[in-house]
């Protein structure tokens, strides 16, 4: 007999979600510290053994992979269609390594942590095992490797990525153009599917 690791909808409505949308997949190995401080869109899948802790929104059509972490102090806001690979940390609030200060639990005066939101718009896409760190922004499109770290700053055209080199015109030239086909056609997908989730 197979055994159902998901949620049923009605289950996932007891539990207590601030928001949750329609066709919403959810591992019960999955550890969620307050239902009410998150929001999950419509087709989302969130899979076995993640963590969810703090004020966490999540798009539509977008998947956590096993293992991922997201927790902190700030808010995390991931948008739709996004991929967040098997075993990736979020910390929206980290301790300072820097040698000035104490990381263990001790008083907040011996402690200097480093706090913020991290912010994922539509369409990224990231490898295994990366670890995103405090006051990250990263764009629509943007995909990442495995094992990436990304610490505090705006990341507006990471889709190169380290295989791309921007100063070859030919390779340029021929990314632009085929990011820009890929664009309108995933444009046209998504307009698809919002009819489709709109019209049940």
């Amino acid at each position: 007999m197979k055994i159902n690791r998901f949620y049923e909808h009605e289950e996932l409505q007891d539990l207590g979600f601030k928001s949750i949308g329609h066709h919403v997949r959810i591992a019960k190995t999955v550890t969620i510290d307050d239902p009410s401080t998150i929001t999950i869109g419509h087709h989302t899948l969130i899979n076995d053994y993640c963590t969810l802790t703090g004020t966490i929104n999540i798009g539509s059509f977008t998947h956590i992979a096993h293992y991922v972490h997201l927790s902190g102090t700030y808010d995390i806001d991931i948008g739709n269609f996004v991929g967040i690979g098997s075993r990736s940390i979020l910390y929206t609030s980290n301790d300072s390594y820097k040698g000035d200060a104490l990381w263990t639990p001790t008083h907040d005066e011996f402690r200097k942590p480093e706090d913020g939101p991290i912010v994922i718009k539509d369409q990224v896409l990231t490898g295994v095992y990366c670890l995103i760190l405090p006051n990250v922004y990263i764009s629509s499109g943007a995909v990442f490797e495995a094992r990436c770290t990304l610490i505090g700053r705006y990341f507006g055209d990471a889709r190169w990525g380290p295989r791309v080199n921007p100063r070859n015109e030919k390779i340029e030239t021929k990314f632009i153009v085929e990011l820009k086909d890929y664009e309108m056609k995933f444009k046209k997908i998504r307009e698809r599917l919002l009819k489709v989730e709109f019209s049940i």
